[in-house]
């Protein structure tokens, strides 16, 4: 397996590109991690190589402008800066990695953003962990709670986000938690969505209870949607439970 660190250059925007490849390679499939709400390449830990020596399919991990080593944001959130992630950004930069119809893997934020693409834009399969479609009751409750340990949060992200670290957290919990959120609602957007599915959550998850699988299950029209629920995991299934979740993921992409 060879990893590989890069940048590319688009729209006046440095994006932090890792990329994964197995020693031999069962087909020219990518596999595209997207990550959370304030995630990065290394946030991911090991889940992205662990997947790509189980399928033997190549990978990339994209940090999102305002992230990482990726550029500095250079605008505030708005209640549809996971649409343009999704329907501008990540389209362009799958097009300068000549990726035609991706295997996406995102969390939370990054699940909704491969929902928002595969609902626009071909696509092999999406892999959603812990992705909202609608905004309730518990996942604004788990942000306010979040909230009270802001002072112990924020200095271990700048390990990972340096100086955006600040700035990260607090755009993510402002847009959150803003009026302009409240009625904010993917089920409409994503409801075109035709390729495979697989949705995974813990029903302990701290941000949303499983309305969310069930409303994505039940609005997207593809006839393999799968699931994978979990008593416990909290947010990040793929860490607490990892063996199962890895287990499940490389069935899925295996068998597509």
């Amino acid at each position: 397996m060879t990893i590989t660190d890069k940048f590319i250059e688009l729209d006046n925007c440095r994006y932090s590109i890792r990329l994964i490849k197995p020693e031999s390679p069962r087909s020219e499939q990518t596999i595209v991690f997207l990550h959370d709400a304030l995630g990065s390449i290394p946030q991911w830990k090991e889940f992205p190589e662990t997947i790509v020596k189980k399928t033997e399919i190549q990978a990339v991990i994209i940090e999102r402008q305002g992230y990482g080593n990726s550029s500095p944001a250079t605008k505030k959130r708005d209640r549809n800066y996971l649409h343009h992630e999704a329907w501008v950004v990540l389209p362009k930069i799958l097009e300068k990695l000549n990726i035609n119809t991706p295997i996406l893997i995102g969390h939370s934020d990054g699940g909704s953003i491969a929902l928002l693409y595969g609902a626009k834009h071909a696509t092999e399969s999406i892999i959603s962990i812990a992705a909202h479609i609608f905004v309730e009751d518990k996942t604004l409750e788990g942000i306010k709670n979040t909230l009270r340990f802001e002072n112990l949060i924020k200095p271990k992200l700048v390990k990972y986000h340096g100086d955006k670290a600040e700035k990260l957290f607090d755009e993510w919990q402002r847009i959150w938690l803003s009026e302009a959120f409240i009625n904010w609602n993917l089920e409409w957007d994503i409801s075109t969505i035709k390729c495979p599915v697989l949705v995974v959550q813990s029903d302990d998850d701290e941000y949303g209870t499983l309305k969310q699988v069930d409303g994505i299950l039940d609005i997207i029209t593809t006839k393999n949607k799968q699931k994978l629920v979990l008593d416990t995991g909290g947010h990040a299934p793929h860490f607490s439970n990892s063996e199962k979740v890895e287990t499940t993921i490389t069935d899925f992409i295996l068998n597509l």
